[in-house]
């Protein structure tokens, strides 16, 4: 384990800055020469990324687990955010403030960004990512609450969303768990899903009536072409 303080001495980190990583569960379960190994790798990794050397250290001061992820997992969270409109300044300053956001599942991550997106908070997720911290769930609830009582949430008063349970209480005269049951996100993502699949289906059905009234119609001008030839 020395080699591996000694490592993380020459990358700039401080001694209790050292013990905090090397405390750090996931990493505590690698063996030290594995450690070893993925701290250089990720540590490189992240520099290709554009991030600087000060950058990685408050991230992994932050999120000391990060030095436990494979390049692998690092890279497809990077392609994830991409998908969603994301550029790569912008995943920098998005990650920097917020590097928890490496260690979340791509399927959470997806299901977060996919909802501001479509919200209209694209912008403000970018510049706020810390309100990613905040489950899916409990913002989708409060989005329909507010939607439902005749406020719109856009980039001018978005803050809403992120109040604090006690004062969202006290304010509204809702419990969290009210809110999450009377506007639950998992029946929506269902009734989603199968919009969609019916969408799917329909231009199925579509393209199979396409596709045989093609085949009637290639048939009918075969049969003609036989009949000249006769």
């Amino acid at each position: 384990m020395e080699e591996v303080k000694d490592l993380l001495k020459k990358l700039g980190y401080k001694k209790e800055e050292i013990d905090k990583i090397l405390s750090e569960h996931a990493v505590v379960t690698l063996t030290p020469s594995t450690l070893f190994k993925k701290i250089k790798e990720n540590y490189e990794f992240f520099i290709n990324q554009g991030y600087s050397k000060t950058d990685i250290i408050n991230m992994t001061k932050t999120s000391p687990a990060m030095y436990s992820y494979s390049i692998q997992n690092l890279e497809d969270k990077i392609e994830e955010l991409v998908k969603l409109g994301y550029d790569k300044e912008n995943i920098v300053k998005l990650t920097k403030a917020s590097p928890e956001i490496y260690s979340y599942s791509t399927n959470k991550l997806q299901q977060k960004l996919e909802f501001y997106n479509s919200i209209g908070l694209h912008n403000i997720i970018i510049k706020r990512p810390k309100n990613l911290m905040q489950s899916v769930e409990l913002s989708y609830a409060r989005y329909m609450f507010y939607k439902e009582n005749g406020i719109n949430i856009d980039e001018t008063n978005f803050k809403k969303l992120f109040d604090s349970e006690q004062r969202f209480k006290t304010k509204y005269k809702i419990t969290k768990s009210e809110l999450l049951s009377k506007y639950d996100y998992k029946k929506y993502l269902e009734g989603k899903n199968t919009q969609e699949l019916g969408k799917e289906t329909l231009k199925e059905l579509n393209d199979i009536e396409y596709i045989n009234e093609t085949e009637k119609e290639i048939e009918k001008q075969e049969k003609n072409i036989e009949k000249t030839r006769e």
